[in-house]
């Protein structure tokens, strides 16, 4: 199953369908071609908290593709930090991907 897809049947499951096609697919783009785990997962978790894909559970997705990502890396989240981090992004819309990298790699464990 493609990124994008998982995405899709992830957000299903919060009540939300997709809105803005045109931003994920960029985003599931830029992903795929990226190298390095925090920034890959960066451009999905900006599709959700600055892009609103989706019309409703934005945020829970964006929790659920970074610890789905993280784990296919064998690294580990820590849970309350990525739920603050994706809040904080998602209030903030912060579109700047190295910044939301920076932040996702402060919420790993230690």
């Amino acid at each position: 199953m493609t990124i994008k897809k998982r995405l899709i049947v992830a957000n299903r499951v919060f009540g939300g369908t997709l809105i803005n096609k045109n931003n994920l697919d960029f985003e599931v783009e830029m992903a795929k071609r990226q190298k390095k785990n925090f920034r890959k997962v960066a451009h999905l978790v900006r599709a959700m908290t600055s892009g609103h894909a989706f019309s409703d559970g934005n945020k829970r997705t964006s929790i659920v593709a970074v610890t789905s990502e993280f784990q296919k890396a064998g690294l580990k989240a820590d849970k309350r930090k990525l739920i603050k981090t994706i809040i904080n992004l998602s209030k903030t819309g912060e579109g700047s991907i190295l910044k939301i990298e920076r932040k996702l790699k402060k919420c790993m464990k230690k």
